[in-house]
């Protein structure tokens, strides 16, 4: 079967839909049934070297300011495409219209369109996680199909444990964290000289230079950049900052008590509803200078018991098999 994903992510977009699609990728490889899996994206240098190091095959749009309909066609029809996954927000329907004309399985991920009416098959992690809608043949929805990688299932496998003290605290806000999130946070808490901070930055975060140069000499504040252990850093910290995407998810299955802070209007829709099931600590979509977060910092060492209840709700919340559920739906097996 030849598998055309496409999918983009830059400092604005962030880099989710990137990670998900390739971890896919890899777990379509890994079944060793044959299956060839090839890209197309727009042109983004982060992007384009994650792919690169990878060794996935992509195609960059020539032409990002018109429609990529016909763009796409040819690539379907050179490569003898079977089925393409669309993991990108609002697909237009001529778009999705033009694809299913071309005879083709189309899957799409996460993206609050209708296709009722189309021989698509919808898979929505995070989209509809608030809403009442029923799965069906065509279209499923919740955290059972949401995609985390190997690393995650094997942090989320260990016990985890909640230390009295807050000792260790992760800062992480995505591929590229477009509010910036990473600076005010630090900039409120690097005072807390007795709780080493863990700041990780995604590859496509903009203000790197300038982090460094403002706090790299603290012995409290140890920044990254990229890193490849992400999992193991959050099941070692005692508390988690992170924004409402997928890193939500990997933080509450791996079992870290959490804290979210939304980059946008969805997120916040994610986070307050896991907040009200008892899963997280959602500050919302307010600036961060509203907040006073060392304070908020003591309040949550003191409740050893909230942290341990937030940490025992997440890790069975999140089952980690979502990755072979959306897998097998792409692929079509029953």
């Amino acid at each position: 079967m030849n598998i055309l994903f496409r999918f983009d992510g830059n400092n604005i977009k962030g880099l989710g839909h990137v990670f998900r699609s390739i971890h896919l990728i890899d777990n379509i490889i890994q079944r060793n049934e044959g299956h060839k899996c090839i890209c197309i994206i727009s042109h983004n240098e982060e992007v384009e070297s994650l792919l690169k190091n990878k060794k996935i095959d992509y195609y960059v749009l020539k032409n990002q300011q018109t429609s990529e309909i016909l763009e796409v066609n040819d690539v379907v029809r050179e490569q003898k495409i079977d089925t393409i996954v669309l993991d990108k927000l609002d697909n237009e329907c001529d778009y999705v219209t033009s694809l299913c004309e071309e005879k083709i399985n189309v899957v799409i991920l996460d993206d609050h369109g209708s296709y009722e009416e189309m021989p698509v098959k919808v898979i929505n992690a995070i989209i509809d996680l608030t809403t009442d809608k029923k799965n069906s043949e065509n279209y499923v929805t919740g955290v059972p199909y949401m995609v985390l990688n190997d690393q995650v299932t094997a942090m989320a496998a260990k016990e985890k444990e909640i230390n009295p003290t807050l000792k260790n605290v992760l800062l992480t806000f995505g591929g590229s964290d477009p509010r910036n999130f990473s600076e005010e946070v630090i900039e409120q808490l690097h005072s807390l000289e007795a709780i080493q901070f863990d700041v990780v930055l995604g590859p496509a975060y903009a203000h790197k230079e300038h982090l460094y140069e403002k706090f790299g000499q603290l012995k409290n504040i140890d920044i990254h950049t990229a890193v490849d252990d992400l999992p193991q850093r959050m099941y070692q910290a005692d508390l988690c900052f992170c924004s409402g995407g997928i890193t939500l998810f990997e933080s509450l299955a791996i079992g870290v008590p959490t804290v979210v802070l939304c980059q946008v209007p969805h997120q916040y829709q994610t986070a307050q509803t896991l907040s009200e099931k008892g899963l997280c600590w959602n500050l919302g979509l307010e600036p961060i200078k509203d907040y006073n977060l060392v304070e908020l910092l003591h309040k949550l060492e003191a409740d050893g018991e909230a942290r341990e209840a937030l940490s025992k709700n997440g890790k069975t919340f999140v089952d980690c098999k979502g990755v072979k559920r959306v897998t097998d739906i792409i692929l079509g097996v029953e």
